[in-house]
């Protein structure tokens, strides 16, 4: 996954991308990354964000077209609220993707947060923004759409143990949403800067929550029947 500052620098991108893999019909059969562009909220679409959006689609490259809705800035302040506006967004670049093209890849998503009030910066690592999230995913496996989604970062500006709680956290909370693609991790500093310790941490903390869902699981071995009796007489054997 990629995004870029201008047009002029995906275009670059793409074409270096059709290169490797031997021309554009080449790189729209088989597709091997995805291209992240984004409305400006409230409700707008800037003209370089849909140029962005409708190259991606006459090429065939799947597009993450995700919204940052803040609560009490650019959306209101209420969680349904936000996520309305959120949604509204997404949805308004998968409708426009489709007219170029009917059965563009896209990705729904976006990161439906608040902010601080104190600082005036966007809260990655709120409450909040993984319950929403985990809301929006909802949504998106309603509408039978792929989710892009966010953990494993923080508001610390350091790695620390706030950083370690809120990467842990929305870890898992991702996991359990059922979220798709899962993005942002190590970003620290409400996305202004990044700590590979966080990255390192949060390896791990993914792996503990990999383990969690992977549930139980059942069988006549796994229950050992056979071997709890001889166990139980072992043990009553040493107490006496």
């Amino acid at each position: 996954m990629h995004g870029t500052g201008d047009f002029a620098s995906l275009k670059a991108i793409a074409e270096m991308a059709a290169m490797v893999v031997g021309g554009w019909e080449a790189l729209a059969r088989r597709p091997y990354y995805v291209h992240y562009a984004e409305p400006f909220s409230p409700f707008m679409h800037t003209d370089e964000g849909v140029a962005k959006l409708l190259f991606c689609v006459e090429h065939g490259i799947p597009v993450i077209y995700t919204s940052m809705t803040i609560a009490g800035s650019s959306a209101p302040v209420t969680a349904a609220g936000n996520l309305v506006a959120c949604m509204a967004e997404s949805l308004s670049g998968l409708v426009i993707a489709q007219l170029k093209r009917r059965g563009a890849p896209f990705i729904f998503g976006g990161v439906p947060t608040i902010m601080d009030m104190k600082s005036m910066l966007v809260s990655y690592g709120a409450p909040e923004l993984s319950l929403w999230a985990s809301a929006l995913t909802e949504m998106a496996h309603y509408l039978h759409l792929p989710m892009f989604s966010t953990a494993g970062c923080t508001d610390a500006v350091e790695f620390d143990q706030q950083a370690a709680a809120e990467s842990a956290i929305s870890c898992l909370m991702a996991t359990l949403s059922g979220a798709n693609l899962v993005h942002d991790v190590g970003f620290t500093e409400a996305a202004n800067s990044a700590s590979l310790e966080l990255i390192v941490a949060t390896d791990e903390f993914i792996s503990m929550v990999d383990c969690i869902m992977k549930g139980i699981e059942i069988t006549p071995e796994t229950l050992a029947l056979d071997v709890i009796p001889d166990r139980c007489a072992y043990g009553m054997g040493q107490r006496q």
